[in-house]
């Protein structure tokens, strides 16, 4: 076999390995996630009223295969809390289905926040899936 033949093969070798480990990544990457979430709305309101004061987070589904519940997260600036104590268990299946947690907010926090809706697989693994922006006044 010539130098160049060699040289070629090696080549060839080296960028199969490459490509198959990009594979490997992006399969393990798609598995690791609750991507068998089909969300088609999330929404944020301030309610009014005796409520003022807090925040109405609603969200439909129109699959949800897979998946255990979900966790609503409040952020502002590069800080993150976490709204529901429990998981809002998934009604789980083809269908999907509408859900809602409401936020009591501290009397000083106003402005820009955003609300941000995690899944969470049958096997464990976590991603966000939606996300919606209030101001509060």
């Amino acid at each position: 076999m010539s130098k160049s033949v060699l040289l070629r093969s090696v080549a060839a070798a080296a960028l199969l390995g490459l490509v198959a480990g990009l594979f490997a990544l992006t399969a393990y990457a798609a598995v690791d996630a609750p991507t068998n979430v089909g969300l088609r709305v999330i929404k944020a309101t301030p309610l009014k009223g005796r409520l003022k004061g807090t925040v109405q987070v609603k969200w439909t589904t129109a699959t949800e295969v897979g998946v255990l519940g979900y966790t609503v997260y409040r952020e502002r600036g590069k800080v993150r809390t976490k709204v529901n104590k429990a998981l809002v268990v998934a009604l789980g299946g083809a269908r999907g289905g509408t859900y809602s947690v409401r936020d009591k907010l501290p009397k000083t926090l106003k402005g820009k926040l955003t609300y941000r809706l995690q899944g969470l697989g049958e096997d464990g693994s976590k991603a966000f899936i939606g996300s919606a922006k209030v101001t509060i006044k």
